[in-house]
């Protein structure tokens, strides 16, 4: 997440440990850079180049191995100058520029965000390390009274547990007149670090302690700063050991097309790196502590006035260079909800574009989806999911919303779904308050609705699978748990497809196609039980499958009805379904359409088992509204003395011969006139070839053709 553009990404991770209060801040001295003063790599540089020996080349020979601890050792063992001369011109070097541009800015951030929240029970406390020894926290902290803390100075270390507070100089402190006592004590050659770090080990062992309990970021140091390599030298020695350590990152500046090298480098020291592109003032890394401490300084109204700032920008068009919609979304997460309240309050609503990058973050899909108490859904909701509720649900006409619930927001659908039934009823009866709604309800999207919270909707290319049902079923047979799962895969849902085109804005007029939809199964098309049409075990269960298979039927004819206020008498179950018996079927056929061949099959293997059964289904059928219900019936009536002659004869010539005529039930009609007549008494067969005669009731120029 950034919080300038093009600044570096801090992990969400770090940034929420940071609003908990587990992270330390270790500073070095790049972080002084902007008073002038040197890095350790230039003040060993300074030193050298003042005490240089044209005798004693090793000091500048370390200098160039990048050891410049141990070129400082050097130089105060030699016995032209001593420990003594070296240290005593440090004052001078170390003196900074304060007359020059934000010279503090950056130790005023920290110092910012280095202390911690203040909560019930629980004081604001200053965590903050480093190993500078210049006195510009000091400065910072003269200046302003909020800042003041207290202050603790090597070798004199606290213990870093939780009491902890205040501003450790793990390496010294430069005292504003340094006795010569001050100076020895600052750790700075090889010898300090060892003493330090190895021999009397009191740093190593604050340190040790601070990396068991705290989250570290390295602020101003370079990869190869003798501090980065004591540290991670000393962690590693506690890791031997079994001691655990937290994650460390690193702010970590990098030349063009060094990148990834520059990452490798850091994670080879277990360093987690945020990296950032460094011009020579390292403004990015400046501006970035300088934006993240004054949202931070400002507590909730930080996070506000972000959410004011960028709400109105557009989050699809975001680049990797455009940082917003990152920052965006992590000030909605703040647990007081105030941010997202103010997001949710906007009217209009703000976009649901911001849906999309919403959905992709997956912290931010954890926060919105997490709840403590799910046995009362009512307060399932926190502070900060509320409002964002409150905002999907002003986006209720928006196809957008039902199709991301639908596919990628199904565990919030789940755990949230009360809230959206309570505002669906609350359209419905015309009872929401919100201003928003005052547009109305586009009914389509209503039953839509409905569907989505009673779990009847379902995305393209997710289905469970027959197939897999067949496998268990040549394995086990026909079992309680079997019938269950087969349940579950012929149960009709909605299946919602071409979303991409309601996304580009291509959505015909006609509210009545206002999301591109069909009835589908849970289990796709069923086209895999037709492998086992020859298998002996299939055939003795189909008799007692057919009541699963026709229901399935049913309930996804009942479901287009409830859609789409459809005609009962549709064309479109002949346009899909040209035959009722086996054909060479359209490969896109509606997988509740390859319900017909099961139920066929099954009919069939029931009038061998028991006659009396098989006609009491077929008579039930033709009182089905869908019509697909009539052909079968048509059919069974073809197959035999299943049905009585008189029966078929009446199915033939009601409504005026409706069926007789029908287009769409042609092909039984023709099956049934083949063998129908056979079996028909004279005044029986009289009244069909009167029908046929007269012709068509509605005389349409179809029919007479």
């Amino acid at each position: 997440m950034q919080f300038t553009e093009n600044g570096p990404d801090i992990p969400e991770h770090l940034l929420d440990e940071h609003e908990k209060g587990n992270v330390v801040f270790f500073c070095g001295a790049g972080i002084s850079r902007s008073a002038k003063l040197p890095d350790f790599a230039c003040l060993a540089q300074q030193l050298v180049n003042q005490f240089s020996d044209a005798n004693d080349p090793l000091p500048q020979s370390e200098i160039d191995k990048e050891r410049f601890d141990s070129a400082i050792h050097l130089l105060e063992k030699n016995q032209r100058f001593g420990r003594k001369k070296v240290r005593d011109i440090l004052p001078d070097i170390l003196k900074p520029k304060l007359n020059c541009p934000d010279a503090t800015a950056t130790h005023n951030s920290l110092l910012k965000l280095s202390k911690t929240r203040e909560q019930p029970k629980k004081k604001s406390r200053m965590r903050l390390v480093t190993t500078n020894f210049d006195r510009l926290f000091e400065t910072v902290m003269n200046d302003d009274s909020s800042m003041l803390s207290k202050t603790f100075q090597a070798p004199l270390l606290p213990v870093p547990k939780e009491g902890w507070d205040g501003l450790v100089y793990l390496h010294g402190l430069l005292m504003q007149e340094p006795t010569e006592d001050d100076l020895d004590s600052l750790v700075l050659s090889s010898g300090d670090f060892g003493r330090a770090y190895l021999t009397e080990r009191w740093a190593a062992r604050f340190v040790s302690e601070l990396f068991r309990r705290y989250i570290i970021c390295f602020v101003g140091y370079s990869l190869n700063d003798p501090v980065i390599r004591y540290m991670t030298d000393a962690l590693a020695a506690d890791s031997l050991l079994g001691e655990p350590t937290r994650e460390m990152f690193a702010f970590a500046d990098h030349k063009i097309d060094e990148r990834e090298q520059t990452a490798d480098k850091w994670n080879a020291k277990n360093v987690t790196p945020i990296l950032y592109y460094a011009d020579p003032k390292h403004t990015l890394l400046h501006e970035t502590l300088k934006e993240w401490a004054k949202i931070y300084d400002e507590k909730e109204q930080g996070k506000v006035n972000i959410v004011k700032k960028y709400v109105h920008y557009d989050p699809i068009n975001n680049t990797p260079e455009s940082y917003f919609v990152g920052l965006m979304l992590w000030v909605l997460r703040d647990p007081s909800g105030k941010p997202s309240e103010c997001f949710a309050q906007s009217n209009p609503a703000h976009s649901l574009a911001w849906l999309k990058p919403m959905a992709e973050n997956r912290r931010f899909k954890e926060s919105l989806t997490n709840v403590t108490d799910t046995r009362v859904q009512e307060r399932t909701a926190n502070e900060m999911q509320k409002p964002l509720i409150s905002w999907l649900t002003s986006h209720f006409n928006d196809p957008r919303l039902l199709e991301w619930l639908a596919n990628d927001g199904s565990e919030l659908r789940e755990k949230f779904s009360w809230f959206f039934r309570r505002h669906l009823y609350k359209l419905i009866d015309g009872e929401t308050n919100d201003s928003r709604d005052e547009g109305g309800f586009n009914p389509f999207m209503r039953e839509l609705w409905e569907r989505l919270i009673e779990r009847s909707i379902r995305r393209e290319g997710r289905s469970r699978s027959f197939q897999i049902w067949c496998n268990e079923f040549r394995l086990d047979g026909l079992t309680k748990f079997s019938l269950q799962e087969l349940r579950k895969l012929l149960n009709p849902r909605i299946l919602l497809r071409d979303f991409d085109k309601l996304a580009r804005g291509q959505v015909p007029e006609d509210e009545g196609v206002l999301i591109y939809w069909e009835v589908a199964l849970a289990g796709g098309n069923t086209d895999s039980l037709m492998e086992l049409n020859n298998e002996e075990q299939w055939i003795s269960a189909l008799p007692t499958l057919l009541p699963e298979f026709t229901d399935s039927l049913r309930n996804a004819f009942n479901l287009i009805q409830k859609t789409e206020s459809a005609n009962q008498e549709s064309g479109l179950v002949y346009i899909r379904q040209t035959s009722i018996n086996e054909h060479s079927r359209d490969d896109n056929i509606h997988d509740w359409m390859t319900l017909i061949d099961p139920i066929r099959n099954a009919w069939l293997a029931l009038e061998r088992q028991s006659t009396y059964k098989a006609t009491a289904e077929a008579i039930s059928w033709w009182t089905e509204p869908c019509p697909l219900f009539q052909r079968l019936a048509l059919f069974a009536a073809a197959q035999g003395d299943a049905i009585p002659a008189s029966i078929a004869l009446d199915w033939l010539l009601e409504e005026e011969g409706k069926w007789l005529w029908a287009s769409e039930s042609e092909p039984e009609v023709l099956e049934l006139l083949r063998v129908l007549p056979k079996r028909l008494n004279p005044d029986e067969f009289k009244r069909l070839e009167e029908a046929i005669i007269a012709g068509p009731a509605n005389h349409d120029s179809e029919f007479e053709e």
